[in-house]
């Protein structure tokens, strides 16, 4: 069967199905570890930090006849047990994993004996090649935790804010939109520099106006893409004297710059952004020709083999 993704995932859990192995990968490790969160909840009942019925094994060290039998075996206060198993692509002769296979049955029928226990492997891949691959691509939940893409990225970062009780401003909900590397680990550790930053904390409100390092960047990016020359001139000097926003910088210049260049040359048919960034594109865009814009490329690519 093909992969399933993880809100397919999160449906089958609120239809009350289960899988007895989910099989999660990918380099979005925030959202494999949301996903396991509630596959585990959906076996425990509960989102307590421990619990009796709940087993951890690593695939670094676990064999597979170990995994197993940990699978089989019974718990001693009845009911369903929960196996996480973390870095499972190093786990050797995963085909003995076979035994452990099968559809999706009902939550209350796998609590009532059908299965003994959930198993949630956590993988960085899944190799195609092997044996064992194909096995879980035809008997388990298979789930590729892929990259945010660009369109969805406000809808996470709305998702990360709501979890930790915290309101973004637009401005703010720009800003995260544009950090490259884009991450949701990443972005969940900006929005808990912002947290405390914010005005519940004391004299939070007051070191948020304050001019940082990263607001200047943030100004002499808007002054740029703007064509301000002088509000980009004003936050320079602020900006050269802080390596460590100066350098991510370039790569969310470089950004805005190809972008704006794909917008201008199809009207943005081809880019699906969010309606934030949709804005300052079309705002940006009465400023700037083609031309110019592949000349800005030239120059940042340039800076960047420079730096």
């Amino acid at each position: 069967m093909p992969k399933i993704d993880a809100k397919t995932i999160q449906r089958e859990l609120d239809d009350g199905w289960i899988w007895p192995v989910y099989w999660v990968y990918g380099p979005e490790a925030l959202k494999a570890a949301e996903l396991v969160r509630r596959i585990r909840t959906a076996v425990l009942g509960s989102e307590t930090s421990q619990s009796l019925s709940e087993e951890r094994l690593d695939g670094t060290t676990a064999e597979a006849g170990q995994i197993v039998d940990s699978a089989h075996t019974a718990s001693l206060f009845g009911g369903l047990r929960f196996l996480l198993v973390r870095d499972a692509h190093a786990i050797k002769g995963a085909e003995i994993l076979a035994p452990l296979l099968g559809p999706k049955v009902r939550i209350e029928d796998a609590r009532s004996g059908a299965l003994a226990s959930v198993c949630v492997f956590v993988s960085k891949d899944l190799d195609a090649r092997k044996k064992s691959s194909k096995l879980l691509l035809e008997s388990a939940a298979v789930v590729h935790c892929e990259e945010v893409a660009e369109k969805d990225r406000d809808a996470w970062i709305a998702f990360l804010a709501k979890r930790r009780n915290f309101s973004v401003s637009p401005d703010a909900v720009v800003r995260l939109i544009r950090l490259e590397p884009w991450r949701l680990n990443i972005v969940d550790s900006e929005l808990e520099k912002l947290q405390l930053l914010d005005g519940s904390e004391p004299g939070g409100q007051e070191r948020a106006s304050q001019p940082t390092a990263e607001r200047r960047a943030d100004e002499f990016a808007d002054g740029l893409m703007e064509r301000r020359g002088l509000a980009a001139l004003a936050a320079a000097q602020a900006v050269a004297q802080s390596p460590e926003n100066s350098f991510p910088l370039l790569g969310r210049l470089a950004w805005n710059v190809r972008h704006l260049r794909l917008w201008m040359v199809d009207g943005g048919r081809t880019l699906r952004l969010s309606p934030f960034l949709v804005d300052k594109l079309r705002n940006w865009s009465r400023r700037w020709t083609t031309a110019q814009l592949s000349d800005l490329q030239r120059d940042l690519c340039d800076l960047d083999l420079g730096a």
